[in-house]
């Protein structure tokens, strides 16, 4: 529902869960131009911010990693749960067992406005944030952990790591992936891939010759 005030130019959305409103003092020399929401006051550029899809990180409950991500893919939101596969020895036999890479974790792509939506999903904790500060997750990282996953690279958990020199495969299965490189062994380099908003890293061997500076 939208009402028009012609007489502040002020325009009021209203939907079931938040008022936007948007006030342009006419009074103003600057004819500055805010937007309410929540109690909050936003500038046409931050407004803009939060109606962008970006990918975050969903702190979920234990084992529901894949069940959010099924729940949120109905609902035509993009959401990804890295899994890698594992060997679980019994008395009689060898089995490949496949679980989340990051335990409690799902990744999601949506605007902030629809985080009240997000959260109210089954399964769902909250979405990862620092001091009242969502922190959203790159593309880049995201594309290449999904690389890494559809070729079922072997991936290792590895100490959260921020620094070194970063880097991009250019040839072979993995190309677009981007990490930092953590050690060299003659044709074989080890590069390690970091989610800042998780603070977690992982780990995978790759040839030498297929990488080249990010």
């Amino acid at each position: 529902m939208v009402h028009m005030l012609t007489a502040k130019q002020t325009t009021v959305y209203s939907s079931k869960n938040e008022n936007i409103t948007i006030n342009r003092n006419q009074n103003s020399s600057s004819k500055s131009s805010l937007i309410e929401k929540q109690g909050k006051l936003f500038s046409p550029e931050e407004h803009l911010l939060l109606t962008i899809p970006k990918w975050f990180a969903l702190y979920t409950k234990s084992r529901h990693e894949k069940f959010v991500e099924k729940r949120l893919t109905e609902k035509g939101i993009e959401s990804f749960t890295p899994t890698v596969l594992l060997r679980k020895k019994w008395s009689d036999r060898i089995k490949l067992i496949e679980q989340p890479l990051f335990k409690s974790y799902c990744f999601a792509k949506f605007p902030l406005k629809d985080k009240t939506k997000i959260v109210s999903e089954p399964g769902v904790v909250h979405i990862v944030h620092f001091k009242n500060e969502y922190v959203s997750v790159e593309d880049e990282v995201i594309d290449s952990l999904k690389i890494l996953a559809k070729n079922k690279i072997q991936i290792e958990p590895h100490p959260y790591l921020k620094i070194g020199k970063r880097v991009r495969l250019k040839t072979g299965p993995l190309r677009g992936v981007e990490g930092y490189i953590m050690e060299k062994r003659n044709k074989n380099t080890t590069i390690v891939l970091s989610i800042e908003a998780i603070n977690s890293s992982v780990s995978c061997v790759v040839d030498i010759d297929d990488v080249t500076e990010a």
